[in-house]
């Protein structure tokens, strides 16, 4: 096999890839996000969260809490739309969501998809 590839989100954060030898392509030749989910994102940051702490249940949970009703009801809908797959829902959770729990709210928040770094290795 002639090349080695990666993706990871950890190589954001780690130079273990980079150590072994491996070259970092630039993101412009892979990341193509989705125009809405950017805009999801945005919105969520607007309304207060810290999109670094959204894997946090709690911290989104402490976060709802300080947010008006209609602002709550914004962030459902995000979070249904971008933030549970559609073959992952549960009916429970899907119920929960459409009732606006809190709960169920925060923890479809915590599946923010990360952004990866992709990695070569010319073997």
């Amino acid at each position: 096999m002639p090349y080695v590839e990666v993706l990871a989100v950890m190589a954001r954060y780690s130079k273990f890839f980079d150590a072994a030898g491996m070259l970092r392509v630039p993101e412009e030749f892979y990341l193509h996000y989705d125009k809405a989910y950017e805009r999801a994102l945005e919105t969520l940051r607007s309304l207060g969260f810290d999109l670094e702490l959204l894997s946090s249940q709690s911290y989104n949970v402490s976060i709802l809490r300080s947010l008006p009703r209609g602002k709550v009801q914004r962030i459902r809908d995000i979070a249904l739309k971008h933030f549970v797959a559609d073959k992952f829902r549960k009916p429970v959770l899907k119920e929960a969501l459409l009732q606006g729990d809190l709960e169920s709210i925060a923890k479809a928040l915590t599946g923010r998809r990360l952004p990866y770094v992709y990695l070569i290795w010319k073997n």
